[in-house]
């Protein structure tokens, strides 16, 4: 038995932060190759990638998270719980709880919050224990605390968390309003991408906007499905924190100016990324133009 009988609040939320720390990083471990790709990409001439195609990304932060929420599905004891001697029971037969349970029951940490106020009032059932039917208790000699796994519902667990959180990312992506536009990227077509008219815009604005632009990274592609206009994917690095300044619009203008000089706006839909790094601050907005829906 262990020493120590009494499950207090305070071990219970040590076993939470202790849980969260150490899944952020097994997030950021699986996420990060991609978003490190992501961001090589984008300052580079690869042409970028077409809509509709697979974002490593998203996929890899859902499969993350998913793993956040199945923290417990091996033996009812996520990375905490064994190193604080607690587990997952089942409140109905008082063995270790399932996979599915767990992961039900993790399923309200999105509102960690209120739970970690119900622990301090009731450190063994938070609100996702009470719809589980589950309860954490230490770990004890008198229960078989090494259950065997059973790795179809450990599989099963898993995939619903992936495909919840994936699917639940659709939800948003393509309804974020962002300026004056709905971010809605036009299908346009990868091999039409022009090189020579892309480095010829990325000249003229590092040449008559570099009050404002550290650099600019712009990919042309001369045709959109079902669109006689091309489509402009750029990148402005702002040199000071413009963003949230009365003076961006006029800003914005002036550089838009300066691309009609090379390309007239009647000509192209525009995705428009604008990005300040200041070490300690970054920001970034993005619009997607279409002039023919702007008066």
């Amino acid at each position: 038995m262990t020493e120590n009988k009494e499950l207090t609040a305070g071990k219970r939320i040590g076993a939470m932060l202790l849980d969260h720390i150490v899944m952020t990083f097994v997030i950021m471990i699986i996420a990060m190759p991609a978003m490190i790709s992501d961001m090589a990409d984008t300052f580079s001439d690869k042409p970028i990638a077409p809509k509709g195609a697979i974002d490593w990304s998203l996929i890899l932060m859902c499969f993350g998270m998913a793993l956040y929420f199945n923290k417990d599905m091996i033996q009812g004891k996520s990375i905490a719980k064994r190193a604080l001697k607690q587990e997952v029971v089942d409140i109905k037969t008082g063995e270790v709880a399932s996979a599915l349970k767990c992961f039900v029951r993790n399923l309200t940490m999105a509102i960690w919050p209120i739970e970690v106020i119900v622990v301090l009032i009731s450190p063994a059932r938070r609100i996702g224990d009470f719809i589980a039917g589950t309860r954490v208790e230490l770990m004890t000699d008198d229960r078989n605390s090494k259950p065997k796994v059973d790795l179809k519902k450990v599989a099963i667990s898993l995939s619903l968390g992936f495909i919840i959180l994936f699917a639940g990312s659709f939800l948003f992506k393509d309804k974020l309003i962002l300026g004056d536009i709905t971010s809605n990227d036009p299908s346009y077509i990868p091999s039409s991408y022009n090189k020579d008219l892309s480095l010829q815009l990325e000249n003229q604005l590092n040449t008559t906007q570099y009050q404002y632009l550290r650099n600019t990274d712009i990919k042309v592609y001369d045709n959109i499905t079902n669109d006689s206009l091309k489509f402009i994917d750029a990148s402005f690095d702002l040199k000071e924190d413009y963003i949230e300044d009365p003076s961006f619009e006029k800003i914005k203008t002036e550089i838009f100016k300066s691309m009609y000089e090379i390309i007239p706006k009647e000509k192209f839909i525009l995705k428009g990324k604008f990005i300040y790094d200041g070490g300690n601050t970054k920001k970034w907005t993005v619009n997607t133009y279409d002039w023919r829906q702007i008066k």
